[in-house]
């Protein structure tokens, strides 16, 4: 009975030996890892929970750092624009100071004239008439002041020039400094209406012309009788009496071209003409040896007023200029009974009143380059005409009831045209005759009495370089906000909570900096509201920006206290207590070294039982 007890002792103690061997095993790998859940068998529900906590830690960990650096991408952004009114702020003052630095023109003298080269000076009628009658083959005659030539004719020898001191300045290269009003010469004629005849070669620039005419038979108040240049010049005419015996080639007009003459047209032109069948420009010949041409870059602006006053009549015309004609009076069309009439550039033709066309009689070619606009009250803007165009023309007609404005596909149509949609092979266009109208006064070359020193200029575009490239280097790995690049912030793991920040275009093109291209103060001022628009835009980017910045600042934040949470409540379900575990650890010590003394007391209790033996 003794032994059973003995043995069965004994067995007790081993088996408390191993359960705490096992306990200090699981309690060494807790104190090890610091983990009570290391894997699934530990605790099913906690392992997948926190491993779902921790993936979803590490997306947004990732998320993070996108939004880390989507705030130093706005802050690239932000920071530029700051520098940007700096920058914007110097230009305003370099045009303030343009400003303050213009420079009245100074009108020439005649003795400025004569110590600075000029030669050929004419200040009355008798000295104008002696060095043209008397003069040579291609001199240069500058005529000074105002002079009545009364019922005189002047006939320009092969290649003379008849101008007024400005072309003398700019010929020199003084036009920035110095300006000359353009000198008026007066005729009053009675029958034949040449008052100027141009020879060979010849050229008449800047001058006022003013011409009363009487009695009408023809001829032109500028007639070129060979090749010619007209550029710069105003010219004035009023017919006082009925001429009903003028008809075709015989019209009486400001600028009359011969029969085999070739005449060319530059500059700023201006032609005012009252009277019954009077026009601004004539061809003698309605062949076509003989021709009319603008100059690409003039603007040749007619006005006629009057029974059966046409803009132009007979012959063939390019107009590779802007033209306008405004033909006011019963019958008065714009253009009559023109051979050929070729349009390459922008064309107004404005006939108001009853009976009038716009275009009567003729041929008209209109290149894919030209844009015009044709008004008339009468049946037809276009009345027995030839036309052709060509692709991407851009044609209208009005006849009261606003403009209906078309692009051409291109070919031809004969006929009267009372509504430019008739014409099959149309399309509709997008631009307004209010746009010609601003395209047509950009192209005016206005002289100003002020110059402006180069100087401002240069120093105010070499600001807006510097500023484009600020903006083209504000870009943060790749990615530049103010070069109309977007940046997507995500916020979540399944990208349903983001924000778009979209990129603007802060460049000076894009802010609407058209650069100093300054002919007198309006220009500057020009700029200087373009300036402030620039400004007043640029500080609207910069609320923006700082509105996505303190959105993604504040996600930022919130998303990295998220990662704390969630991480925190990972640890509570997986986390050992490292007292807890170290008390455990200790209690099982103790345990084992009692189970192995009490193992050691029974081994002896059964030695001392054999030692009976």
């Amino acid at each position: 009975m003794a032994d059973i007890n003995l043995t069965s002792s004994m067995r007790c103690n081993l088996l408390s030996l191993q359960t705490t061997a096992k306990l200090q095993s699981l309690i060494q790998n807790r104190l090890a890892t610091g983990l009570k859940v290391s894997s699934a068998v530990d605790n099913p529900s906690s392992f997948y929970t926190a491993q779902s906590l921790h993936n979803r830690v590490n997306d947004l960990s990732s998320l993070l750092d996108g939004m880390g650096q989507a705030v130093q991408t706005i802050k690239a952004a932000n920071e530029a624009l700051q520098q940007a009114s700096n920058f914007l702020q110097q230009a305003a003052g370099i045009a303030s100071e343009a400003i303050d630095g213009l420079v009245r023109k100074e009108e020439v003298s005649y003795s400025w004239l004569v110590s600075h080269g000029a030669q050929n000076i004419a200040t009355d009628k008798a000295s104008l008439l002696d060095k043209i009658n008397n003069g040579n083959v291609g001199d240069t005659i500058i005529v000074y002041g105002d002079i009545d030539m009364g019922s005189e004719t002047l006939n320009l020898k092969n290649g003379m020039k008849l101008v007024g001191a400005q072309y003398f300045l700019e010929q020199k290269g003084y036009d920035k400094e110095f300006m000359a009003s353009s000198p008026k010469l007066s005729f009053n004629k009675t029958g034949t209406v040449n008052s100027i005849v141009m020879g060979d070669n010849s050229l008449v620039s800047n001058l006022s012309i003013t011409a009363e005419i009487t009695d009408a038979t023809g001829g032109g108040i500028l007639y070129s009788k060979f090749i010619g240049t007209i550029q710069d010049v105003d010219i004035k005419v009023r017919s006082t009496t009925n001429n009903p015996g003028l008809s075709g080639a015989n019209f009486a007009g400001a600028i009359k071209n011969d029969e085999a003459s070739t005449l060319t047209l530059g500059g700023n032109i201006n032609l005012d003409v009252t009277g019954q069948r009077v026009c601004g420009l004539v061809q003698k010949s309605w062949g076509t040896s003989g021709k009319i041409s603008t100059l690409a870059g003039s603007n040749l602006i007619i006005k006629t007023s009057g029974q059966e006053a046409y803009g132009l009549t007979y012959g063939v015309y390019d107009f590779y200029g802007n033209l306008s004609i405004d033909s006011q009076g019963n019958m008065a069309s714009g253009t009559n009974d023109a051979k050929l009439i070729q349009f390459f550039a922008n064309v107004k033709i404005n006939s108001p009143q009853i009976h009038s066309n716009a275009i009567k009689r003729g041929s008209v070619f209109v290149a894919s380059t030209a844009k015009l606009f044709l008004s008339a009250q009468s049946a037809s803007a276009i009345n027995s005409v030839n036309i052709t165009h060509q692709a991407g023309a851009i044609i209208a007609t009005e006849r009261g009831s606003g403009y209906k404005v078309v692009e051409s596909t291109g070919g031809a149509y004969n006929g009267t045209i009372s509504d430019i949609t008739t014409i099959s092979d149309v399309k509709a266009s997008n631009y307004s005759i209010e746009q010609f109208e601003k395209d047509w006064k950009a192209a005016q070359q206005e002289e100003s009495d002020y110059y402006i020193p180069e100087h401002y200029a240069k120093t105010y575009n070499g600001i807006l370089i510097q500023y484009d490239m600020m903006i083209e280097d504000s870009s943060y790995k790749g990615l530049n906000l103010l070069q109309s690049q977007n940046l997507q912030v995500n916020f979540n793991e399944d990208r349903s909570s983001k924000v778009l920040i979209k990129g603007v275009d802060a460049s000076s093109k894009g802010l609407g900096l058209n650069g100093a291209n300054w002919k007198e103060m309006a220009d500057i001022t020009a700029s200087l509201a373009e300036i402030e628009k620039s400004l007043n835009q640029i500080r609207s980017y910069a609320t923006n920006f700082g509105s996505y910045y303190s959105i993604t600042s504040t996600r930022e934040e919130f998303t990295g206290n998220l990662i704390n949470v969630l991480t925190e409540g990972a640890e509570k379900l997986t986390l050992a207590d490292i007292n807890e575990e170290s008390a455990n650890m200790l209690a099982l010590q103790t345990r084992q070294q009692l189970a192995t003394n009490s193992l050691s007391l029974a081994s002896q209790a059964a030695q001392g039982v054999l030692k009976l033996f």
